[in-house]
């Protein structure tokens, strides 16, 4: 196939773009040439801007545009227009955030999304995104019918994720010693490795699959304590995990999912962002690697990087929680 990425020289489009060319497609990369500019020297990259640019595809044709990047739905609008001169199919990578009610778990592709007052805003942040990006599919499954695809990922993990929301499990529990965790040992947990949702994408585009997907894993639920677990055994560490009440965290100001990573909230009322449906994925082909095996990856990456970890519990403030 000859293919088409909007973006696809970051964390999530990058391993698409690695895992479409590995399989045997043309791949055209369309972004501003601002990250990672030199990644892919031997694919053709067209340079330009989504809101201006887009006349540079005038003339071309592809059998499939996967778009990356798209969280504002007037852009995205554009996009559509310019793609539906140029490509048969577009596959539109959204977000498990579109769902309106995160209190249920089991959320399944039909269920409601979040909507908004102002559907024009184009600030992006934890009050509008999930809500834009329900907008943006519904442009995209309008203008492409049978022939659009939306796939909604969970959490992306893996090599590579500039936001360390899983990392920081694994690099903690290799320094070892006292590990402070919230003792919500049943909460739910969901990622996705990017290498995982790239394959996944890539094989329903090659398939002509449309519609709605989540792209979410494991395929078993995963809890909480299981999951520290797993990690910490592949890491090969004796790391101790102090299970801590959560009003305790709270008195002290520590926020689920920025300071604890994978916990969504203390009460259970996010819960559903960590259990999502996934056996509409899985029977169209999504499989998913061990925890182990992302654990590892990542802990093989991180040393590359030379920084501090950009989420997760900062290593005084554990300090002073193991003293009190």
């Amino acid at each position: 196939m000859n293919l088409l990425v909007l973006g696809g020289t970051r964390f999530v489009g990058r391993h698409i773009v690695e895992s479409a060319v590995a399989s045997g497609h043309n791949v055209t990369l369309f972004n501003r040439g601002q990250t990672n500019p030199d990644l892919f020297p031997n694919l053709e990259t067209m340079v330009g801007d989504r809101e201006k640019d887009l006349g540079l595809l005038n003339g071309r044709h592809w059998d499939g545009v996967i778009d990356v990047c798209g969280y504002v739905p007037r852009i995205v609008k554009l996009s559509i227009e310019a793609a539906k001169r140029c490509s048969d199919r577009y596959c539109f990578i959204s977000s498990i955030s579109v769902y309106g009610d995160f209190a249920k778990e089991g959320l399944r592709e039909g269920d409601p999304v979040a909507t908004i007052a102002d559907p024009t805003v184009e600030e992006i942040d934890a009050e509008t995104y999930g809500a834009l990006k329900a907008i943006c599919e519904d442009i995209v499954l309008d203008a492409f019918g049978d022939r659009g695809l939306v796939v909604r990922p969970g959490l992306v993990v893996g090599p590579g994720d500039p936001s360390d929301r899983f990392t920081y499990w694994p690099v903690r529990l290799r320094r070892g010693g006292r590990v402070v965790a919230p003792d919500l040992k049943d909460h739910p947990v969901q990622f996705i490795d990017g290498l995982d949702l790239a394959a996944f994408t890539v094989g329903l585009t090659e398939r002509n699959a449309s519609g709605l997907f989540n792209g979410v894993g494991p395929a078993e639920r995963l809890r909480f304590e299981d999951a520290l677990s797993r990690m910490r055994s592949a890491a090969g560490s004796d790391a101790e995990i102090v299970w801590t009440a959560p009003s305790v965290l709270e008195r002290e100001g520590l926020e689920p999912f920025s300071d604890f990573p994978l916990i969504t909230s203390y009460d259970g009322s996010y819960a559903g962002m960590a259990a999502a449906d996934a056996s509409k994925a899985v029977a169209a082909g999504l499989t998913c690697r061990p925890i182990e095996e992302t654990t590892r990856d990542l802990l093989a990456w991180w040393p590359s990087l030379d920084r501090d970890l950009k989420t997760g519990l900062k290593p005084e403030k554990e300090a002073a929680l193991l003293l009190s």
